[in-house]
C-alpha cells in the first residue's frame, strides 16, 4: 500500500482555490472528496483525491473548450464587408 500525503483545509483551499463553505456544500452533495477524521477535532484531504478532483475539473474545461471551438468552426462566417438588405 502506497502511503498518500494528507492535506491541511487551508492547503485544500490554496489548491483548488475554493473558499471554505463552497468547499463544505460539494462535499455535501458528493461532488468533492470527502475529508479524513485525524483527531477529533482535526481533519485532512489525501493529496492525490485532491489533485484527481483538480484535474477533472481541468478536463471537464479541455471538453468544453474543444467543443466549443468545434460549434465556432461549423458557424458561418461573414465577410467583413457583408450587408443585409
Amino acid at each position: 500500500m502506497v502511503i498518500n500525503r494528507l492535506m491541511k483545509l487551508t492547503e485544500v483551499l490554496h489548491t483548488t482555490g475554493l473558499g471554505r463553505s463552497t468547499l463544505y456544500v460539494l462535499i455535501s452533495e458528493n461532488k468533492f472528496p470527502k475529508q479524513v477524521q485525524l483527531t477529533q477535532r482535526s481533519v485532512a484531504w489525501p493529496q492525490d483525491e485532491v489533485q484527481n478532483w483538480v484535474l477533472e475539473r481541468i478536463e471537464e474545461r479541455d471538453k468544453s473548450n474543444t467543443q466549443a471551438n468545434y460549434n465556432q468552426s461549423q458557424t458561418p462566417r461573414l465577410s467583413p464587408g457583408f450587408k443585409l438588405n
